[in-house]
């Protein structure tokens, strides 16, 4: 009986120079990609600007598992730095046959489905899913139509797998879309999320094939010339930068995610000392896009909010990071007034007061960047919103004082020059 592991392996490397970290690390990634081609990884991703990667294996026994976390290349040099999450996993077929004849009754199985190589943008979404009120009758009722929808998306090629966690209410999809808003869209249109989404967790990651950060190492490696990306920082359209109390906060535009992660290793503080640099990366949509498809969604209207320009201004700069949840509300109500928070943010970002605004793919959560002439203006909004004011109990903010990146700079010129 062959069975089916997810390790999540984190890397650190205190104390080790980039170029020894980088060809330990391409010693691991060729014995995972050997172990891929052999059929033992089914899936193999790197998460995108961070050190972490995802395997799905399948083995005979879970002793493989152990004796493969000592004899790793990148353990047996540098073991103290490497953390392995291990959970077991199932293919989710087998559960849809399992789930449908305790709703049903019926034996109608679902096939497992073959993983169908395909090119686009690649997202790793952890489901995790509660039940408050419900029984456990109501659950897996939804949990079937849930399951359907999930299998019908990987005929069509949208998932390229799936897997349910060993006796959590958890859930793994490796997504292949055209753009980062279909997963966004998802995260409201599932029948779990339509008729309980305020019991579901969605955690969404940006991630990459191996075998292109494969070939991005071997660059690092063996050149000194590093892997050509198609991002410009000093373009002021690229990005906004902010820093905050010894920590920076970069928001690019690129053209695909591998930028991102040939980024991550090219920075000049993470040549230098990038063993004590931590990138944690969170893929993002324009709050205008997103306002947009909800306002169809609330009042079937086709009116667009189009995306403002970042106006440069002076004062004080806010940081604001919202998580939305709703329990014992409707989806239909969540929208509504989310809808009207929305209507507030791009009128506060019309008057100057938001800076910028975005939502977090596939989760409950958004970004601002405010400027304002008293921090006792973000006080008061955290009382005034129309989220806050209806569903306040639900919503967590959490505020952070930020600085121009270029006043930091010229901090840095003036403290150099000492």
């Amino acid at each position: 009986m062959s069975l089916l592991y997810l390790i999540k392996l984190t890397v650190e490397y205190k104390g080790i120079p980039q170029k020894q970290f980088i060809h330990t690390w391409l010693k691991q990634a060729e014995e995972s990609l050997k172990a891929k081609e052999d059929g033992k990884i089914l899936q193999l991703w790197k998460v995108v600007g961070e050190r972490k990667v995802l395997y799905v294996m399948r083995v005979d026994n879970p002793d493989d598992i152990d004796r493969m976390s000592f004899s790793l290349p990148i353990v047996k040099e540098m073991g103290d730095q490497v953390e392995l999450e291990v959970k077991p996993l199932r293919a989710y077929e087998a559960f849809a046959t399992e789930l449908n004849k305790k709703v049903t009754g019926e034996e109608d199985s679902f096939q497992e489905l073959p993983t169908i190589p395909k090119a686009g943008l690649f997202y790793w979404i952890t489901i995790t899913i509660e039940y408050p009120g419900k029984t456990q009758d109501e659950l897996l009722a939804v949990w079937l139509q849930e399951a359907k929808a999930a299998i019908g998306g990987k005929k069509k090629g949208s998932v390229v797998d799936i897997w349910k966690v060993i006796g959590e209410r958890k859930v793994h999809v490796l997504m292949c879309v055209d753009s980062p808003y279909i997963v966004d869209r998802i995260s409201f249109e599932l029948p779990l999320m339509k008729q309980m989404g305020d019991s579901v967790q969605m955690e969404v990651t940006s991630v990459r094939p191996y075998e292109a950060f494969y070939d991005d190492l071997k660059k690092l490696a063996y050149s000194n010339l590093p892997p050509k990306s198609s991002t410009v920082l000093s373009e002021p359209k690229k990005c906004n930068y902010f820093d905050f109390f010894g920590f920076s906060l970069l928001v690019m535009r690129v053209d695909k995610p591998d930028d991102i992660d040939r980024m991550s290793f090219n920075l000049p503080i993470v040549k230098e000392m990038g063993d004590q640099v931590q990138l944690e990366v969170t893929p993002l949509r324009a709050y205008e896009a997103f306002a947009t498809e909800l306002n169809k969604k609330v009042t079937g209207e086709d009116d667009t909010f189009e995306e403002l320009p970042t106006v440069p201004k002076e004062g004080l700069f806010f940081w604001l990071t919202f998580t939305i949840e709703y329990p014992g509300k409707t989806q239909d109500e969540l929208l509504a007034v989310w809808l009207q928070e929305a209507k507030a943010a791009i009128g506060g970002k019309k008057k100057g007061s938001v800076v910028d605004i975005w939502k977090v793919i596939g989760e409950r959560k958004v970004h601002v960047l405010m400027c304002v002439d008293s921090p006792d203006y973000i006080d008061r909004i955290s009382f005034q919103l129309p989220l806050m004011k209806q569903m306040g109990d639900s919503v967590q903010v959490k505020v952070t004082s930020v600085r121009p990146y270029e006043a930091f700079h010229d901090d840095l010129k003036s403290w150099s020059s000492c």
